[in-house]
């Protein structure tokens, strides 16, 4: 500790006043010294001895917030709150901090603000009074006008009317964001479809509306809708928290608001509450909800219109133009629909009904088979354990719409040797078998595009039913081998041709 002209320097370790205050006010101006890479600014309250105590810090750099701790020895330490700031502490500039300690409840207030920034209880206080301290950060710290005093009657009457109301930002006016929202929302306008396969992105805004938004005679699923007053979001992405992992096993449910996440990455728990405190709509209070999309297609002819989603949790009706086209129960496999015979050139309108989380009486209930086995609502619950958060919900992987020919290659099993390629066609037609398609296929360097092998002339490929497999295997190849030290990979290119 070290005396300046007008404030008290601290690194190094913390300085505690001794003392047996119960209900207290301790406030200081405090500042990291210009030229300290960033804002560390510690103090303590009922500080009992050098392992029991109450601190409390303003915290800069990657944190920018603060933070509210009980210490204590053999295990009964408690983490008791973290508050982000609207601002971000820099070096040089003073800031003052006050906290006030009255009966199992400690409030911190910044700058002189009305309202406490942390409000919290410590419904199990180990003990209640005890002196304050300065310091204890890791980075210099300088303190200047420090004042401990009892808190008065009058003191206490007054931090009574607070009581469990914390400092808040500014609250967005969510009806107006939403109208500005929906207002420059704009129906996605697909281009030329000129190739014989063509994956358009449907990426991007989507119009939403939770369930319990609409009346019991909505029809969100027909062609014609009035969604003027729908909310917009992003596809692809979750309307629920995606991190549990990192936060799940360390949380603090008992605590409000971002403390009962704390983890070890609080600034990336921020950033998932500001994007889902971003919607428009009420993200806690929605189990289920339907997205809608617009998509303008050109005039086409004898092509074939399949509608994908990488994956969607958990439970997806699919509608395209007022006609059902697909069904999905899961959360991580591909939720594919032909929509050819029910899109249109011009304006087409797809509704996907999505259920995130399922009522508890549900638990038994039947929703799907996967392969043969019966999925129960509570199997579906459990899918994102371990991964995301039970209650996972939305079209959280991309969404694309394929436009092939009539005759397509719908799947490739590849099985690879060391000096050939054998591999396997899973061929589909919609239009008439009986004719005859050519195959045309190279083998490439990821890497570079180097030629492997490339087939000479087209291989006749009979068109006989609706779905056929075919094998094909090259001649001898002498591919480069993969090896960790040089990971050589290659890419088969497939053609038809009529």
């Amino acid at each position: 500790m070290r005396r300046l002209k007008d404030s008290v320097l601290i690194e190094d370790g913390f300085a505690v006043h001794d003392g047996k205050q119960n209900n207290c006010e301790f406030s200081f101006f405090a500042r990291a010294p210009e030229g300290v890479e960033e804002v560390q600014i510690w103090a303590g309250i009922r500080c009992r001895d050098r392992d029991s105590r109450y601190v409390f810090a303003m915290r800069g750099g990657k944190n920018d917030d603060v933070y509210l701790a009980r210490y204590a020895p053999d295990g009964q330490a408690r983490f008791l709150g973290i508050a982000p700031l609207d601002f971000h502490p820099e070096p040089g500039t003073w800031y003052q901090l006050r906290a006030i300690a009255q009966g199992d409840r400690i409030r911190i207030y910044v700058n002189g603000e009305d309202l406490p920034r942390l409000n919290v209880r410590d419904d199990m206080p180990l003990w209640s009074e005890g002196g304050v301290s300065l310091g204890g950060g890791w980075l210099p710290v300088q303190f200047r006008n420090v004042s401990v005093k009892s808190l008065s009657t009058a003191g206490s009457a007054a931090a009574e009317q607070d009581a469990e109301r914390a400092w808040l930002p500014a609250r967005t006016d969510k009806a107006q964001q939403r109208a500005m929202q929906r207002s420059a929302y704009r129906p996605m306008v697909l281009g030329a479809i000129d190739k014989p396969r063509t994956e358009l992105s449907l990426n991007g805004q989507w119009l939403f509306i939770p369930d319990q938004e609409l009346s019991s005679a909505a029809q969100p699923q027909e062609e014609i809708v009035d969604d003027s007053s729908w909310h917009v979001m992003e596809v692809p992405n979750f309307w629920t928290p995606s991190l549990t992992w990192l936060h799940g096993e360390t949380g603090f449910p008992e605590l409000n608001g971002i403390s009962a996440t704390k983890g070890i990455s609080d600034n990336l728990w921020k950033a998932e509450l500001r994007r889902l405190d971003g919607y428009t709509f009420d993200w806690r209070q929605t189990s289920s909800g339907w997205y809608r999309q617009y998509v303008e297609l050109p005039a086409r002819t004898g092509r074939r219109f399949e509608l994908r989603f990488d994956a969607i949790a958990k439970v997806a009706e699919v509608w395209v133009n007022g006609h059902h086209a697909g069904s999905h129960v899961g959360m991580f496999g591909e939720v594919r629909c032909d929509i050819t015979d029910w899109i249109h050139p011009g304006i087409n309108a797809i509704a996907v009904h999505v259920v995130g989380r399922l009522k508890a009486e549900e638990s038994n209930q039947v929703l799907g088979v996967a392969v043969t086995v019966e999925v129960t609502a509570a199997m579906l619950g459990s899918l994102p354990h371990g991964m995301y958060r039970d209650e996972a919900a939305g079209i959280w992987q991309p969404a694309k719409l394929v436009v092939t020919q009539e005759t397509w290659i719908e799947d490739v099993y590849t099985k690879p040797h060391l000096d050939r390629l054998d591999f396997e066609l899973l061929v589909r037609s919609r239009s008439a078998t009986g004719r005859n398609l050519c195959l045309a296929y190279a083998i490439r360097s990821a890497a570079d595009g180097t030629v492997l092998y490339q087939t000479p002339a087209a291989e006749s490929l009979p068109i006989e039913s609706a779905e056929q497999v075919l094998h094909f295997s090259t001649p001898h190849l002498s591919p480069k081998l993969w090896s960790p030290g040089e990971p050589h990979l290659y890419r088969l290119e497939l053609t038809l041709l009529s």
